[in-house]
């Protein structure tokens, strides 16, 4: 009985600690180009160089934890649901910064657009895995 359960389990772990992988894979590149390049795109996407380069160490801290999550040999539902949640908080902050006029320049807004798009794809990706772990 063990062994149909885990096997019926696995699908949705495979998936879930895919789509989470993918995400923290995501967030180390993210994290290692900001933090090592932050302060020479600081002109360019219009914030201050601290500004980036803590963004891309604070998106490094978070790549560990997600790393952490998908590393996992059984998904746990609410690691998946917190990780898609702060996706999702990202996402809307990310619309929040965009619509506020003189917040970044134009292609700092570009690339914040570009990157919640993706991490929105993660968020949707964590919520069908979610669905089958529930």
């Amino acid at each position: 009985m063990a062994d149909a359960a885990a096997a019926l389990e696995q699908p949705a772990t495979r998936f879930s600690n895919f789509a989470l992988g993918l995400d923290a894979g995501f967030c180390n590149i993210v994290g290692l180009v900001f933090t090592l390049t932050g302060a020479w795109m600081a002109d360019w996407l219009g914030v201050a160089g601290w500004l980036a380069t803590s963004f891309g160490v604070l998106v490094l801290f978070w790549s560990f934890v997600v790393t952490l999550f998908a590393n996992r040999r059984v998904s746990r539902a609410n690691e998946v649901r917190f990780v898609m949640r702060a996706n999702a908080v990202f996402v809307i902050g990310a619309a929040v910064v965009i619509a506020i006029p003189d917040t970044m320049s134009s292609g700092g807004k570009v690339v914040l657009a570009i990157g919640a798009a993706v991490v929105a794809g993660f968020a949707v990706a964590q919520a069908v895995a979610l669905r089958a772990l529930d």
